[in-house]
Order: C-alpha cells, then sequence, then structure tokens
C-alpha cells in the first residue's frame, strides 16, 4: 500500500500519489465504486478462490457482531448471506455487545465458535498474543482491492509483523461545534488549546445553561482515555516504544502536564471565567453526546457515532436541528505541537479464530462484509457505517462539507502500540479526577502519571 499525500488542515482534502495500484484499482479510486473492469467488488472468491485457501469454501460458519442486530444493517446482512448462499455457505449471525463479546470470547474462543468475530482496536493484540486469532496477511493480498484500504486503520491491524483483521469502521475524534452559536459571536472554529478556552469562556459566560466546551471526565469511563490520548498524540505521536525487546514512556512528564493544563485545568475554573462549568465535574459520556444533541454544549470531542445517536436522544427533533447546525474540524492542539493533526484512532475489524474448522468460509465471510460493494451498502444504510470509509474510492456518506473533518480524521488518526491498555486507562483516571476537583496542578498531575506509566513498561509483553 504505497500511498503518499500531503494534508491541509481546514481544507481536509488530502492528494495521494498511489504507487503499485493495477489500472482497475485507479479507475475504482477515479469514483468507479460500483465494480471494477475485472474486479469483483463483493469480495470473497469472485468465481475462483480468494482466500488463498483450499478453494471449497462451503457449510455453515459462525459469526459474531456488535451491529447484526442493527436495524440498518439489515439490508446489508441480506446481501452478505445471498452472496454466501451463492458459494453454499449458510452464515449464522449472533450479535453481542464488545465487552460481552470480547470476554465469551477470551473465555470460549478455543471452542471454534465463533469462526469469526468483528472487535475493537484494544482487543487485537490481547487475542493474538494468546493465540485466539489467525494472522490474515496472505489471504488479504490475495483480494483484488487490498491496496485500496486505508493505511493508517492497516497499520493499526498489524501487530508482531502479522495482519490480523480486515477494517470495517473506523476514524478519529473531531472537534463537533455549533455553526449557529459561533456565529453569533464571530468566532471560527478554534484550531488551538488558547482558542478553544477563550471561545468556550465567551460562550458559556453568555449562553444561559450551554457550557462552551465539554469534555469526558468520569472515572473509568473509556472515553476519559481516549479523549487524552487523542491530545498526547498530538504532543507525542508515540506513548510506547519497543527496542531490545524492552518497552519505554516516550513523552515527558512536562508533556503529560501541559495535556491535563490546556484541557483539564485550564478550562474548568472555579473562579473567574471558566470554560466548562463545574457542574459537569465527573460527567460521562451521555452528558458529553446527547447533551451536545440537546443543546446543552456549544463544542465537544467525538467521533462518527454522534450522527447515529439521535433516537437515543430525548428530543429527537432538538436533536435534528443541533446536527443542521453543527460542523466539524480537526482537534484543537497545544501550539507547537509535534503532530497537530493526530487523534486516536479507532478501528472496528473482522477476526478469524485460529480454532475454526471452516477457515476458508469464514474468510469469505469477512472478505465478503469487507469489500467495497459491502462497506458501500453499509454506508447507505446508515452512515455511521462508513465514515470515513475504510477502502479508497468509496464515497463517504458524508455529503456536507461542514462535516469532512469525520473522513480526514480517519487519515490523520494514530494507531495505539500494542501494549495492555487497562492498566495505563486505569492511572490515567485518578490523575484526571485530582486536576479537574482542583486537588492536584495539571503539571504535578503530569509527575505523578509518567511515574506510574513508566512503571507500567516492566509488565509489558515483549
Amino acid at each position: 500500500m504505497g500511498r503518499e499525500g500531503g494534508s491541509d488542515r481546514r481544507g481536509v482534502t488530502r492528494r495521494r500519489t498511489l504507487t503499485g495500484v493495477g489500472a482497475g484499482v485507479a479507475a475504482g479510486l477515479a469514483g468507479c465504486v460500483g465494480g471494477l473492469s475485472g474486479v469483483d467488488d463483493s469480495g470473497g472468491s469472485g468465481g475462483s478462490n480468494g482466500s488463498g485457501g483450499s478453494g471449497e469454501s462451503s457449510g455453515s460458519v459462525t459469526m459474531w457482531n456488535a451491529y447484526f442486530d442493527d436495524p440498518e444493517y439489515q439490508p446489508t446482512l441480506d446481501w452478505v448471506r445471498n452472496q454466501l448462499n451463492q458459494q453454499d455457505i449458510t452464515l449464522q449471525a449472533e450479535s453481542f455487545s464488545y465487552d460481552d463479546m470480547n470476554q465469551k470470547f477470551l473465555t470460549g474462543g478455543r471452542s471454534g465458535t465463533p469462526d469469526a468475530l468483528n472487535g475493537e482496536l484494544e482487543q487485537y493484540s490481547e487475542y493474538a498474543r494468546a493465540g485466539l486469532i489467525e494472522p490474515i496477511g496472505d489471504r488479504a493480498e490475495q483480494l483484488p482491492y487490498y491496496d485500496r484500504y486505508v493505511d493508517s486503520m492497516m497499520e493499526a491491524l498489524t501487530y508482531d509483523g502479522e495482519l490480523w483483521g480486515l477494517p470495517v469502521i473506523g476514524g478519529g475524534r473531531v472537534l463537533f461545534y455549533r455553526k449557529d452559536i459561533l456565529e453569533k459571536y464571530g468566532q471560527d472554529p478554534p484550531e488551538t488549546a488558547s482558542e478553544l478556552k477563550r471561545i468556550a469562556e465567551m460562550i458559556t459566560k453568555n449562553e444561559q445553561g450551554m457550557n462552551g466546551f465539554h469534555i469526558t471526565t468520569q472515572k473509568g469511563e473509556i472515553r476519559v482515555f481516549q479523549e487524552y490520548v487523542s491530545h498526547l498524540l498530538q504532543m507525542s505521536p508515540d506513548i510506547y516504544t519497543q527496542s531490545n525487546g524492552n518497552w519505554s514512556l516516550e513523552p515527558s512528564a512536562e508533556t503529560l502536564g501541559q495535556v491535563f493544563k490546556s484541557y483539564y485545568a485550564d478550562l474548568f475554573a472555579e473562579q473567574g471565567p471558566s470554560a466548562i462549568s463545574p457542574d459537569v465535574r465527573g460527567a460521562g459520556w451521555e452528558s458529553n453526546d446527547i447533551g451536545y444533541l440537546q443543546g446543552n454544549q456549544a463544542m465537544i470531542e467525538c467521533g462518527n457515532w454522534l450522527l447515529g445517536l439521535v433516537t437515543d436522544a430525548p428530543s429527537e427533533a432538538t436533536a435534528n436541528d443541533v446536527l443542521d447546525n453543527t460542523g466539524a474540524v480537526l482537534l484543537p492542539h497545544i501550539e507547537g505541537a509535534e503532530n497537530p493533526d493526530g487523534t486516536y484512532l479507532a478501528v472496528n475489524s473482522l477476526l478469524m479464530n485460529s480454532a475454526s474448522e471452516n477457515k476458508d468460509a469464514a474468510w469469505e465471510t469477512m472478505s465478503t462484509i469487507s469489500s467495497p460493494e459491502g462497506v458501500k451498502r453499509a454506508g447507505e444504510g446508515a452512515i455511521k457505517f462508513n465514515t470515513p470509509p475504510p477502502i479508497e474510492g468509496i464515497e463517504s456518506g458524508i455529503d456536507n462539507p461542514d462535516l469532512e473533518a469525520l473522513n480526514e480524521s480517519g487519515e490523520t488518526g494514530v494507531p495505539l502500540a500494542y501494549v495492555n491498555w487497562g492498566p495505563v486507562a486505569q492511572a490515567l483516571y485518578s490523575e484526571v479526577q485530582q486536576v479537574v476537583y482542583n486537588r492536584k496542578s495539571a503539571m504535578q498531575a503530569g509527575e505523578d502519571l509518567h511515574g506510574k506509566w513508566s512503571d507500567l513498561t516492566s509488565e509489558f509483553e515483549n
């Protein structure tokens, strides 16, 4: 996958030079999404076995997937079943929450069920180290559209020199903002942390019942980790690195403290102007996401799923009005940040159970769902399923230029190192609490977190 290019932060468009891509794929990148000349866009074998397996893909295959029960995905699931039925493959589709699916697979995956599943980025290395999933690089390289998968997402799915999954949904965090509110005060969306503070203070002071900005601070809430890490990745593109079998923490204590100061301490002011009301300290994702859709926040950090939460809001009418007045830009960064466009990269992918007794059929299922046609159909059902698209040449569900940053975040997102992030997140939660409740200075929290995160390197597996 040889892609090169530059990125203009505000313009969002990205120029790419593609190398090693055949004429058929190049035509697809020019916009021929529905079908490429000589290329089967539906995945699977396309008339010959494209899986790298025996060529005898048939029988029953069980897949666990968190969105198989989503009504908006049902037309795509019906299409997948039809494609597989033509190859004498019967799909047993089962849906679980990610937490339940993770626990069930860790405890029972060696039984051979499911044959394939979908999972989140933080789980892949744990599965791979436990020998629960099968590397799929040799199979994937035979797909005629292999070179079209987005680089950042494929890199996120590569561990220990092996590719472990096919991406289906991904993207990074962006700053959603109320266009009407910022226009009212004559402000452009903020590019830097200092601009974010200034604009948010102005709105919080003058808009009754509205926070100029909101960030998640509930102890134990995974969003706290993801939001903090997004800004840390702007300052230090690598958090942990490995050399000669040893792990080390890259950002300094000062850098960790700067993130605490710019996005927590400076924004939750108990005296004087405040960008965020102290009343929402300790708030979780519902206060952030649903609160934004109900008009309680002027700016939040979130991902593409916000666009699918309208039906979860107390007032759908209000939520739709808010989205009609919403824009998105890449996250504001601290001045002088090394990687100002960086963000936490979320990647949802399809994985193969190493204990499956029908790996060829499992592969046909995975490659059909994650094929250009599969991704395209899913996106037609709901834009949350292909914004940004994991495959080049697929049109994003976003047709509003004010939300185009959602697509850009898939390119600027940074995959995390393959370590056990659970203890890392736990160490962060307590420090965030100390800072937002004014029990510890931001820089002291940076010092303390640096010590905790450094100590954890001895527990990481080589």
